[in-house]
């Protein structure tokens, strides 16, 4: 069985309007992929596409050898676990009860294991709609590492934006967890917003811009000051961030734009303290 996950020409059309067009790339269990790109760029259609939640106007996907939209549903949720940006839950079910959802009949230590790998441990017994929307979006982020334990390998993990709504610890914390699957063989491609956060995590980075692939490679080398004010369409400069493979990003400010100066005070209003005689 093929290990790889591949695009070959993916086109998408959602309403007439073209989302994804030719886009042709592999991806390998045992590694991290961050695919980035500007509001609107495709990067949660394109995880849609390779997780085989939606079906490509054009070209085709192929999960270990076969087309993921074209499985039944058990046997793409033995394939891959997803986790999206919105995960729609109004069921009063406790924390614990949503997360075995995951692997349905998970020992209860296991359970807990996950809980505790993102620091939500305390809330196992809690009811999940009276969470606030980051630990609702943590306990949904346990339920997938859960799933994650039942995908014949090599298995795939995607994450849609998995930083929405979390504090910066959290996020790292989440993250690590991701990694930790990716060493043990699972393949993680994630959609990242925060392009430093992709920097420091990912072994590749897949940059889209109007729906084609702008750059893949390395962060460093993908993630540069003139690609990203080019995309971004406003100044931006990369430092190399010591100590880690990843970078720091500042966004300068723009010479075209008219600088606003502050309003002269009117030299009536001004008070000296005194009314004067």
């Amino acid at each position: 069985m093929s290990r790889a996950l591949r695009a070959r020409g993916l086109s998408l059309q959602l309403g007439g309007r073209p989302v994804l067009n030719g886009i042709s790339s592999s991806f390998e269990a045992g590694t991290c992929t961050a695919v980035v790109g500007p509001t609107g760029a495709g990067k949660s259609s394109l995880l849609a596409l390779l997780a085989g939640d939606l079906a490509p106007s054009k070209g085709r996907v192929r999960m270990n050898g076969s087309a993921p939209h074209r499985m039944a549903p058990a046997d793409l949720a033995g394939r891959r676990a997803v986790l999206a940006q919105r995960n729609p839950l109004n069921h009063p079910f406790s924390v614990d009860r949503v997360v075995e959802l995951g692997f349905p009949g998970a020992p209860r230590a296991l359970r807990r294991l996950v809980l505790a790998e993102l620091g939500i441990e305390s809330l196992a017994e809690r009811i999940y709609t009276e969470l606030s929307g980051g630990e609702q979006r943590l306990v949904h982020f346990a339920r997938v590492l859960l799933q994650c334990e039942t995908l014949a390998p090599p298995g795939w993990l995607f994450l849609d934006e998995p930083e929405s709504h979390l504090d910066l610890g959290v996020v790292q914390r989440a993250m690590r967890a991701a990694r930790r699957r990716a060493e043990r063989g699972l393949g993680v491609i994630a959609a990242i917003h925060d392009l430093e956060l992709a920097s420091r995590w990912a072994d590749r980075v897949l940059m889209l811009s109007e729906g084609a692939v702008a750059a893949d490679g390395a962060p460093r080398e993908t993630l540069t000051g003139g690609l990203l004010s080019e995309l971004w369409r406003t100044p931006i400069a990369v430092d190399a961030d010591d100590g880690t493979q990843g970078v720091r990003i500042r966004v300068l400010e723009d010479a075209s734009s008219p600088r606003r100066e502050p309003p002269e005070e009117d030299a009536g209003s001004q008070s000296s303290g005194s009314t004067g005689p």
